[in-house]
């Protein structure tokens, strides 16, 4: 049975290590291999977005998954293989402009039969501090009004969702794409942003983003 289903997300995507790895600088193609030197998984990187059709294989050379990237957003045909070729899972992603810096997501799925299988998106992590130093935050002098709701912008390269909790302010997701409102309720303590996202199976923590509150 084909079903489809419609959902406002907000935009932000990942990218992590394998066994052993390999870029290509001159192709952009990052490779994952096993240990045995066997192909693992294989995507082009473009500034650290993951692009075209990413490839994962059993360690026996065959095609475990197939999933479509559009510059650090999952666009397109996703199917999981069994090991001995079947079809497992198959779902196809179309992203439209819903509102401003956010997108309707419609997602088909065109077979199901996981079960206990996992049909999360296959994401690439390398390097968690460079990750750290790229996430955008706006404003950028890290300043906050006291007891006012202040409009700030996160955005995560490579992540699609994320969590986040503040200490000394109170935080909500506002309509717009990647903005929040955040309210200091201490004139004397800074704002201390905390983010999380489950990639993979794995929890990352990012390092604690602070903020000055003022008058």
């Amino acid at each position: 049975m084909i079903r489809t289903k419609y959902i406002i997300l907000f935009i932000i995507i990942l990218t992590a290590c394998g066994s052993a790895t390999k870029q290509d600088k001159s192709s952009n193609l990052y490779k994952e291999f096993y240990p045995n030197g066997n192909l693992k998984l294989e995507v082009e990187i473009i500034n650290g977005l993951q692009n075209g059709t990413l490839k994962e294989y059993y360690e026996n050379g065959q095609l475990r998954l197939s999933q479509d990237w559009r510059m650090g957003e999952a666009i397109g045909d996703y199917k999981l293989f069994l090991p001995n070729g079947k079809l497992l899972f198959y779902r196809t992603t179309k992203y439209d402009k819903f509102e401003k810096d956010s997108l309707k997501i419609s997602t088909t799925i065109f077979c199901d039969t996981t079960r206990s299988y996992k049909t999360t998106d296959r994401v690439v992590i390398r390097d968690i501090k460079q990750l750290n130093k790229s996430i955008i935050i706006l404003p950028k002098n890290r300043k906050l009004k006291f007891n006012k709701d202040n409009m700030i912008k996160i955005i995560i390269p490579n992540i699609e969702l994320f969590s986040l909790h503040a200490e000394n302010a109170t935080i909500h997701k506002t309509g717009r794409g990647s903005y929040f409102s955040i309210k200091p309720i201490s004139l004397s303590q800074k704002v201390y942003l905390y983010l999380s996202t489950n990639i993979n199976d794995t929890t990352i923590n990012f390092d604690r983003i602070e903020f000055a509150v003022e008058n």
